[in-house]
């Protein structure tokens, strides 16, 4: 199933945004998914250009379809998770 795709590259991905290789990956209780069907996003020229946002000081990542250069689309949001 897509989902569960998605939730083993995000969380394959996270040894790399926390820059830490023996991180320990957390046990998945439940994920979810949504879009919005009234959510478009009108991209900001900054978010167009990043895949993400990470601001490690803070512990906060941020990802979607509103980055990137396929904003509004699932590829983008896929391309922005595993950035």
């Amino acid at each position: 199933m897509a989902r569960d795709v998605l939730v083993r590259d995000f969380l394959n991905s996270m040894p790399h945004i926390v820059d830490d290789d023996e991180f320990e990956l957390p046990r998945v209780v439940t994920s979810v998914g949504h879009r919005w069907g009234a959510a478009f996003p009108i991209p900001s020229e900054k978010s167009a250009q990043m895949e993400s946002q990470i601001i490690a000081s803070k512990q906060f990542v941020a990802c979607g379809d509103y980055f990137g250069q396929l904003s509004g689309r699932i590829e983008g949001g896929y391309l922005s998770g595993v950035s």
